[in-house]
């Protein structure tokens, strides 16, 4: 997880957007895991995400079904919204 928010930043923008539409799902749906470090590493890259790629979320074809497993995640523990926020 963490490798792919630190790829964000090398290739070019249409490249990285196409990886963001075929992963993004997959890195919200992490946010439920189990496991503390897979939930963090998770919202990180999503921070990563919405910090350099904004569009890539909104404009993503499955919104509307990722908003909701985003507003559940805020109430998790840990407090995975500070790593939203950071």
């Amino acid at each position: 997880m963490i490798a792919f928010a630190c790829l964000l930043d090398g290739p070019s923008k249409n490249h990285v957007e196409s990886m963001i539409q075929l992963a993004l799902e997959n890195v919200v749906n992490l946010l439920q895991d189990k496991n503390d470090r897979v939930k963090i590493a998770s919202a990180t890259t999503l921070n990563r995400i919405s910090e350099l790629y904004p569009m890539s979320i909104l404009n993503h074809p499955n919104f509307g079904k990722i908003c909701p497993l985003l507003a559940n995640s805020i109430n998790s523990k840990p407090k995975v919204i500070i790593y939203y926020l950071n």
